[in-house]
């Protein structure tokens, strides 16, 4: 099933936006602000422990700095980046690409989804639906459904 059938299926709406590719924040900032999007811009990191037994999904504020240390220390792991092969074992995407609706991917419930607190905050937060040309748009009631349906793990990260 893919995204669009799933967000349809749960009765959740969003806003679709098409643009060009982007693959980092910067190159979304310019891309959202030309175009006036007006929407939470999120982060997402796919990461794992040392031992490579656990995997987590990271969604922050596009803006915030962070440190892996400092995240680790809240997880009480040793975290690092995951690799492009991970990725796609997971979730199913590619770097620039991923993002929390990738979840439906993720069958065996194994990645483990950090949650900023800001992202949980929001009012509407703008997903990449596994492709860097199209933003969806989901609000605050819409995101929490969407997570719970999932069934993974959700740590909020304050």
């Amino acid at each position: 099933m893919n995204i669009y059938e799933t967000l349809k299926n749960l009765n959740i709406d969003y806003e679709k936006y098409e643009h060009k590719a982007v693959i980092n924040v910067m190159e979304a900032d310019e891309v959202y602000d030309n175009l006036g999007f007006n929407f939470q811009r999120c982060k997402n990191l796919f990461l794992r422990n040392v031992k490579g037994k656990k995997h987590f999904l990271f969604v922050t504020d596009a803006h915030k700095e962070m440190s892996l240390q400092e995240l680790g220390d809240f997880l009480e792991e040793k975290l690092s980046f995951a690799s492009p092969d991970r990725l796609k074992k997971y979730l199913d995407s590619e770097r620039g690409r991923v993002s929390l609706l990738n979840l439906i991917n993720d069958k065996d419930t194994q990645v483990i989804l950090i949650l900023d607190k800001s992202i949980v905050e929001a009012e509407k937060v703008g997903f990449h639906p596994d492709s860097n040309e199209v933003t969806l748009v989901l609000n605050k009631e819409g995101i929490q459904k969407f997570i719970e349906s999932m069934g993974n793990e959700v740590i909020i990260y304050e």
